[in-house]
Protein backbone atom coordinates (compact mmCIF):
# COMPACT_ATOMS: atom_id res chain seq x y z
CA UNK A 1 0.00 0.00 0.00
CA UNK A 2 2.80 2.46 0.82
CA UNK A 3 4.18 1.97 -2.68
CA UNK A 4 0.78 2.83 -4.20
CA UNK A 5 0.61 6.04 -2.16
CA UNK A 6 4.07 7.03 -3.34
CA UNK A 7 3.03 6.55 -6.97
CA UNK A 8 -0.02 8.80 -6.49
CA UNK A 9 1.97 11.54 -4.79
CA UNK A 10 4.46 11.65 -7.66
CA UNK A 11 1.87 11.57 -10.43
CA UNK A 12 1.79 15.35 -11.05
CA UNK A 13 4.39 15.20 -13.81
CA UNK A 14 2.28 12.91 -15.95
CA UNK A 15 -0.38 15.62 -16.33
CA UNK A 16 2.06 17.71 -18.32
CA UNK A 17 0.85 15.95 -21.43
CA UNK A 18 -2.18 18.30 -21.45
CA UNK A 19 -0.25 21.26 -22.83
CA UNK A 20 -1.33 21.27 -26.49
CA UNK A 21 -3.72 23.89 -27.86
CA UNK A 22 -5.72 21.75 -30.29
CA UNK A 23 -9.01 20.22 -29.15
CA UNK A 24 -8.63 16.88 -30.98
CA UNK A 25 -5.23 16.33 -29.37
CA UNK A 26 -6.61 17.19 -25.93
CA UNK A 27 -9.36 14.64 -26.44
CA UNK A 28 -6.81 11.96 -27.42
CA UNK A 29 -4.66 12.65 -24.36
CA UNK A 30 -7.69 12.50 -22.07
CA UNK A 31 -8.43 9.01 -23.40
CA UNK A 32 -4.95 7.95 -22.22
CA UNK A 33 -5.44 9.61 -18.85
CA UNK A 34 -8.75 7.80 -18.43
CA UNK A 35 -6.90 4.49 -18.31
CA UNK A 36 -4.35 5.78 -15.79
CA UNK A 37 -7.04 7.27 -13.54
CA UNK A 38 -9.13 4.11 -13.70
CA UNK A 39 -6.11 1.98 -12.66
CA UNK A 40 -5.20 4.22 -9.72
CA UNK A 41 -8.72 4.59 -8.35
CA UNK A 42 -9.36 0.84 -8.57
CA UNK A 43 -6.08 0.22 -6.79
CA UNK A 44 -7.15 2.54 -3.98
CA UNK A 45 -10.57 0.90 -3.65
CA UNK A 46 -9.21 -2.65 -3.24
CA UNK A 47 -8.20 -2.11 0.39
CA UNK A 48 -10.44 -2.65 3.38
CA UNK A 49 -10.34 0.25 5.84
CA UNK A 50 -9.46 -0.91 9.37
CA UNK A 51 -8.13 0.59 12.56
CA UNK A 52 -4.64 -0.54 11.52
CA UNK A 53 -4.54 1.09 8.07
CA UNK A 54 -7.17 3.89 8.08
CA UNK A 55 -4.44 6.56 8.29
CA UNK A 56 -2.80 5.17 5.16
CA UNK A 57 -6.21 5.12 3.45
CA UNK A 58 -6.67 8.80 4.40
CA UNK A 59 -3.26 9.60 2.85
CA UNK A 60 -4.25 7.76 -0.32
CA UNK A 61 -7.55 9.70 -0.49
CA UNK A 62 -5.68 12.97 0.00
CA UNK A 63 -3.28 12.05 -2.82
CA UNK A 64 -6.21 11.31 -5.17
CA UNK A 65 -7.83 14.65 -4.29
CA UNK A 66 -4.59 16.49 -5.00
CA UNK A 67 -4.24 14.62 -8.29
CA UNK A 68 -7.80 15.53 -9.32
CA UNK A 69 -7.27 19.20 -8.45
CA UNK A 70 -4.09 19.35 -10.50
CA UNK A 71 -5.78 17.66 -13.45
CA UNK A 72 -8.66 20.18 -13.34
CA UNK A 73 -6.15 23.04 -13.32
CA UNK A 74 -4.19 21.68 -16.31
CA UNK A 75 -7.41 20.97 -18.21
CA UNK A 76 -8.67 24.50 -17.70
CA UNK A 77 -5.38 26.01 -18.88
CA UNK A 78 -5.30 23.76 -21.96
CA UNK A 79 -8.90 24.58 -22.88
CA UNK A 80 -8.31 28.31 -22.53
CA UNK A 81 -5.31 28.04 -24.84
CA UNK A 82 -7.23 25.93 -27.37
CA UNK A 83 -10.35 28.12 -27.34
CA UNK A 84 -8.50 31.45 -27.52
CA UNK A 85 -8.15 31.40 -31.35
CA UNK A 86 -11.83 30.45 -31.72
CA UNK A 87 -12.84 33.26 -29.40
CA UNK A 88 -10.78 35.72 -31.43
CA UNK A 89 -12.52 34.60 -34.63
CA UNK A 90 -15.93 34.91 -32.95
CA UNK A 91 -15.10 38.44 -31.82
CA UNK A 92 -14.10 39.44 -35.35
CA UNK A 93 -17.30 37.92 -36.73
CA UNK A 94 -19.42 39.80 -34.18
CA UNK A 95 -17.61 43.00 -35.17
CA UNK A 96 -18.54 42.39 -38.81
CA UNK A 97 -22.15 41.74 -37.88
CA UNK A 98 -22.32 44.92 -35.80
CA UNK A 99 -21.41 46.94 -38.91
CA UNK A 100 -24.40 45.41 -40.71
CA UNK A 101 -26.70 46.09 -37.76
CA UNK A 102 -25.58 49.72 -37.34
CA UNK A 103 -25.99 50.36 -41.06
CA UNK A 104 -29.42 48.71 -41.09
CA UNK A 105 -30.58 50.86 -38.14
CA UNK A 106 -29.45 54.08 -39.87
CA UNK A 107 -31.09 53.13 -43.16
CA UNK A 108 -34.30 52.18 -41.33
CA UNK A 109 -34.38 55.61 -39.67
CA UNK A 110 -33.97 57.37 -43.02
CA UNK A 111 -36.65 55.22 -44.68
CA UNK A 112 -39.08 55.67 -41.77
CA UNK A 113 -38.61 59.43 -41.94
CA UNK A 114 -39.68 59.49 -45.59
CA UNK A 115 -42.51 56.98 -45.15
CA UNK A 116 -43.89 58.77 -42.09
CA UNK A 117 -43.96 61.99 -44.11
CA UNK A 118 -45.92 60.26 -46.87
CA UNK A 119 -48.35 58.70 -44.37
CA UNK A 120 -48.83 62.06 -42.63
CA UNK A 121 -49.88 63.60 -45.96
CA UNK A 122 -52.28 60.69 -46.52
CA UNK A 123 -53.72 61.03 -43.04
CA UNK A 124 -54.26 64.76 -43.45
CA UNK A 125 -56.33 64.20 -46.58
CA UNK A 126 -58.28 61.34 -45.02
CA UNK A 127 -59.00 63.35 -41.86
CA UNK A 128 -60.32 66.23 -43.97
CA UNK A 129 -62.68 63.79 -45.70
CA UNK A 130 -63.72 62.38 -42.31
CA UNK A 131 -64.53 65.83 -40.92
CA UNK A 132 -66.72 66.67 -43.92
CA UNK A 133 -68.59 63.37 -43.99
CA UNK A 134 -69.16 63.08 -40.24
CA UNK A 135 -70.54 66.64 -40.20
CA UNK A 136 -73.00 65.71 -42.97
CA UNK A 137 -74.32 62.94 -40.71
CA UNK A 138 -74.71 65.31 -37.73
CA UNK A 139 -72.51 63.15 -35.49
CA UNK A 140 -70.69 65.41 -33.04
CA UNK A 141 -68.99 62.92 -30.71
CA UNK A 142 -67.06 60.78 -33.20
CA UNK A 143 -63.33 61.35 -33.78
CA UNK A 144 -61.09 60.01 -36.53
CA UNK A 145 -58.80 58.18 -34.10
CA UNK A 146 -61.85 56.42 -32.62
CA UNK A 147 -62.38 54.64 -35.95
CA UNK A 148 -59.05 52.80 -35.63
CA UNK A 149 -58.19 53.09 -39.32
CA UNK A 150 -54.55 52.11 -39.98
CA UNK A 151 -52.88 54.27 -42.62
CA UNK A 152 -50.15 52.26 -44.32
CA UNK A 153 -47.89 52.86 -47.31
CA UNK A 154 -49.72 50.26 -49.38
CA UNK A 155 -53.22 51.59 -48.61
CA UNK A 156 -54.69 53.66 -51.45
CA UNK A 157 -56.52 56.92 -50.81
CA UNK A 158 -59.72 55.43 -52.21
CA UNK A 159 -59.63 52.45 -49.86
CA UNK A 160 -58.93 54.72 -46.87
CA UNK A 161 -61.85 57.03 -47.69
CA UNK A 162 -64.13 54.03 -48.23
CA UNK A 163 -63.14 52.71 -44.82
CA UNK A 164 -63.98 56.09 -43.26
CA UNK A 165 -67.34 56.24 -45.03
CA UNK A 166 -68.30 52.69 -44.03
CA UNK A 167 -67.42 53.37 -40.40
CA UNK A 168 -69.43 56.59 -40.22
CA UNK A 169 -72.40 54.96 -41.98
CA UNK A 170 -72.35 52.14 -39.46
CA UNK A 171 -72.33 54.62 -36.56
CA UNK A 172 -75.22 56.52 -38.17
CA UNK A 173 -77.28 53.32 -38.43
CA UNK A 174 -76.47 52.43 -34.84
CA UNK A 175 -77.68 55.84 -33.64
CA UNK A 176 -80.98 55.40 -35.48
CA UNK A 177 -81.49 52.04 -33.82
CA UNK A 178 -80.64 53.48 -30.39
CA UNK A 179 -83.35 56.13 -30.87
CA UNK A 180 -85.95 53.35 -30.91
CA UNK A 181 -84.86 51.94 -27.55
CA UNK A 182 -86.63 52.63 -24.27
CA UNK A 183 -83.45 53.62 -22.41
CA UNK A 184 -81.87 55.41 -25.34
CA UNK A 185 -80.00 58.02 -23.28
CA UNK A 186 -78.25 55.41 -21.15
CA UNK A 187 -77.50 53.25 -24.20
CA UNK A 188 -76.02 56.21 -26.05
CA UNK A 189 -73.67 56.92 -23.14
CA UNK A 190 -72.39 53.33 -23.28
CA UNK A 191 -72.25 53.32 -27.08
CA UNK A 192 -69.95 56.34 -27.17
CA UNK A 193 -67.40 54.37 -25.14
CA UNK A 194 -67.04 51.43 -27.53
CA UNK A 195 -69.07 52.12 -30.71
CA UNK A 196 -70.55 48.65 -30.17
CA UNK A 197 -74.33 48.95 -30.17
CA UNK A 198 -75.12 45.37 -29.11
CA UNK A 199 -72.71 45.61 -26.19
CA UNK A 200 -74.18 48.98 -25.14
CA UNK A 201 -77.72 47.57 -25.18
CA UNK A 202 -76.72 44.55 -23.10
CA UNK A 203 -74.87 46.66 -20.54
CA UNK A 204 -77.86 48.99 -20.03
CA UNK A 205 -80.33 46.08 -19.99
CA UNK A 206 -78.35 44.33 -17.27
CA UNK A 207 -78.08 47.58 -15.29
CA UNK A 208 -81.84 48.29 -15.51
CA UNK A 209 -82.65 44.73 -14.51
CA UNK A 210 -80.41 45.01 -11.48
CA UNK A 211 -82.08 48.30 -10.50
CA UNK A 212 -85.55 46.75 -10.87
CA UNK A 213 -84.59 43.75 -8.75
CA UNK A 214 -83.26 46.07 -6.08
CA UNK A 215 -86.51 48.06 -6.10
CA UNK A 216 -88.52 44.84 -5.72
CA UNK A 217 -86.35 43.76 -2.80
CA UNK A 218 -86.92 47.13 -1.14
CA UNK A 219 -90.71 46.87 -1.64
CA UNK A 220 -90.71 43.37 -0.18
CA UNK A 221 -88.66 44.53 2.79
CA UNK A 222 -91.08 47.39 3.51
CA UNK A 223 -94.08 45.04 3.13
CA UNK A 224 -92.58 42.67 5.68
CA UNK A 225 -91.99 45.56 8.08
CA UNK A 226 -95.62 46.71 7.71
CA UNK A 227 -96.95 43.20 8.32
CA UNK A 228 -94.78 42.91 11.40
CA UNK A 229 -96.03 46.25 12.70
CA UNK A 230 -99.70 45.36 12.06
CA UNK A 231 -99.32 42.05 13.87
CA UNK A 232 -97.68 43.79 16.78
CA UNK A 233 -100.57 46.31 16.98
CA UNK A 234 -103.14 43.51 17.02
CA UNK A 235 -101.40 41.85 19.93
CA UNK A 236 -101.26 45.16 21.80
CA UNK A 237 -104.99 45.76 21.17
CA UNK A 238 -105.91 42.36 22.52
CA UNK A 239 -103.77 42.82 25.58
CA UNK A 240 -105.15 46.30 26.31
CA UNK A 241 -108.80 45.27 25.67
CA UNK A 242 -110.70 45.19 29.02
CA UNK A 243 -112.01 41.83 30.11
CA UNK A 244 -115.78 41.32 30.29
CA UNK A 245 -116.74 41.03 33.96
CA UNK A 246 -118.24 37.67 34.81
CA UNK A 247 -122.03 37.51 35.15
CA UNK A 248 -123.12 37.20 38.78
CA UNK A 249 -126.09 34.95 39.43
CA UNK A 250 -128.12 35.65 42.52
CA UNK A 251 -128.48 32.64 44.80
CA UNK A 252 -131.90 31.05 45.01
CA UNK A 253 -133.24 28.44 47.30
CA UNK A 254 -133.65 26.01 44.51
CA UNK A 255 -130.75 23.92 43.23
CA UNK A 256 -128.03 26.17 41.90
CA UNK A 257 -126.42 25.09 38.69
CA UNK A 258 -122.99 26.50 38.03
CA UNK A 259 -122.97 28.70 34.94
CA UNK A 260 -120.17 28.11 32.56
CA UNK A 261 -118.00 31.13 31.75
CA UNK A 262 -118.27 32.27 28.16
CA UNK A 263 -115.29 31.27 26.05
CA UNK A 264 -113.74 33.84 23.67
CA UNK A 265 -111.29 33.25 20.84
CA UNK A 266 -108.54 35.62 19.77
CA UNK A 267 -105.91 35.26 17.05
CA UNK A 268 -102.46 36.82 17.33
CA UNK A 269 -98.78 36.11 16.71
CA UNK A 270 -96.31 36.10 19.57
CA UNK A 271 -92.70 37.22 19.08
CA UNK A 272 -90.01 36.40 21.59
CA UNK A 273 -87.05 34.24 22.39
CA UNK A 274 -87.33 30.47 22.58
CA UNK A 275 -87.38 30.67 26.38
CA UNK A 276 -90.03 33.41 26.41
CA UNK A 277 -92.32 31.46 24.07
CA UNK A 278 -91.83 28.34 26.14
CA UNK A 279 -92.82 30.22 29.29
CA UNK A 280 -95.91 31.61 27.50
CA UNK A 281 -96.95 28.09 26.54
CA UNK A 282 -96.54 26.83 30.12
CA UNK A 283 -98.57 29.78 31.41
CA UNK A 284 -101.41 29.03 29.00
CA UNK A 285 -101.41 25.38 30.04
CA UNK A 286 -101.41 26.33 33.68
CA UNK A 287 -104.34 28.71 33.27
CA UNK A 288 -106.31 26.19 31.22
CA UNK A 289 -106.24 28.30 28.10
CA UNK A 290 -106.85 26.17 25.05
CA UNK A 291 -104.73 27.06 22.03
CA UNK A 292 -104.19 25.73 18.53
Amino acid sequence: MSEDIKILENAEGEFGIITVNQLPVISEQLDKLQEIIQERTQSALQYECTEDNYKQIKSMRSALTKERTELEKRYKEAMETAIAPIQAVQNKFKSCMSVYKDTDAQLKTKINSVENGIKDIKKQEVVEYFNEYVASKNIDFLTFDKLGINITMSASMKSLKNAVKDAIDRVSCDLKMIETQEDKEAILVEYKKSLNVSEAVQVVKARMQAIQEEKEREIERKRAEIQKEVASQKVDEQIEKPLTPPEVIKPVETEIKPQEEKIFAVQFKAYGTRQQLKQLKEFMKKEGIRYE
